[in-house]
């Protein structure tokens, strides 16, 4: 569990970092310069968004596996 927890939050992390370099703006020849294309911006959002979901997911899942190891380590010494 918890190697699916440190996979999912390595792939998440890459995905934000990613996500924070996509370029928002397009070249405009009509206002001399370059202006805000709102479609990249939802795309650099929906990118942000999964990529945090899938970090926070990665980091659930290590906290569980975590919590499960030392269970099962304290419960091995009380019957053991």
């Amino acid at each position: 569990m918890r190697v699916f927890g440190y996979i999912f939050l390595a792939i998440g992390l890459l995905i934000m970092l990613i996500s924070f370099n996509i370029n928002i703006s397009i070249e405009s020849t009509a206002y001399g310069g370059r202006i805000i294309n709102s479609g990249f911006v939802a795309d650099r959002q929906f990118a942000a968004t999964i990529g945090g979901f899938l970090a926070v997911v990665g980091s659930v899942l290590i906290a569980a596996g975590a919590i499960k190891k030392a269970i099962c380590e304290r419960s091995n010494v009380i019957t053991g």
